[in-house]
């Protein structure tokens, strides 16, 4: 991702399941965009911009902070 800037704001994440850390959020936000920008690069985030986003937490064997960024980036790419 080098060279590349992305500024991400996420005003809230709302998720009712407790065991969410902002430091496993946002390790697990990192690799999702890095691995988001490597699949599709930087047209994916050109022009987005929205007030308001919802996504659906996958069903997976992931960690709950690994599928809260799964959402969160399906949420601002789609």
């Amino acid at each position: 991702m080098s060279g590349t800037r992305i500024t991400l704001r996420i005003d809230r994440v709302v998720v009712d399941q407790p065991g969410l850390t902002r430091g496993a959020l946002d390790s697990a936000l990192r690799a999702a965009i890095e691995a988001h920008l490597a699949e599709r690069g930087t047209a994916a985030f050109v022009g987005r911009a929205r007030a308001t986003a919802t996504a659906q937490m996958p069903r997976a064997a992931d960690a709950l902070p690994v599928r809260v960024a799964s959402a969160a980036l399906k949420a601002v790419t789609s």
